[in-house]
């Protein structure tokens, strides 16, 4: 459904397409907690000399490499996008870019510390 809004009115394409990357990676987050409560984590971080700021410390550590990620991803299909359409959409890179940032990091900040 994003993609045929961004195809309806094409200068919104990229907005969409960053927001949707930086969704994807913080839902990549998310699956980790599940994927621990799966494997009931807890139980076994318990019987190692972890601490639990260094599970968290992990979590966010998680958090900043796929907000890289998803920053570099952004960045290669701006690029693209300028590439194609000349320098049309040159603002509207860093605008989206920035959406996107924007949208990773307060939903990952907000849902890593509501979650552990």
């Amino acid at each position: 459904m994003p993609v045929v809004i961004g195809m309806a009115n094409p200068q919104m394409l990229l907005p969409v397409l960053c927001l949707i990357i930086s969704f994807v990676f913080a839902y990549e987050l998310m699956l980790t907690f599940s994927a621990d409560e799966a494997a009931n984590w807890q139980k076994n971080a318990s019987a190692m000399p972890l601490t639990v700021f260094r599970t968290a410390g992990s979590k966010y550590l998680l958090f900043l490499l796929l907000t890289v990620i998803s920053v570099l991803l952004e960045l290669a299909l701006g690029l693209l996008v300028t590439q194609v359409f000349l320098q049309e959409y040159k603002n509207l890179v860093f605008s989206s870019l920035l959406y996107g940032l924007v949208f990773i990091v307060f939903y990952c900040a907000a849902m890593i510390p509501a979650t552990y």
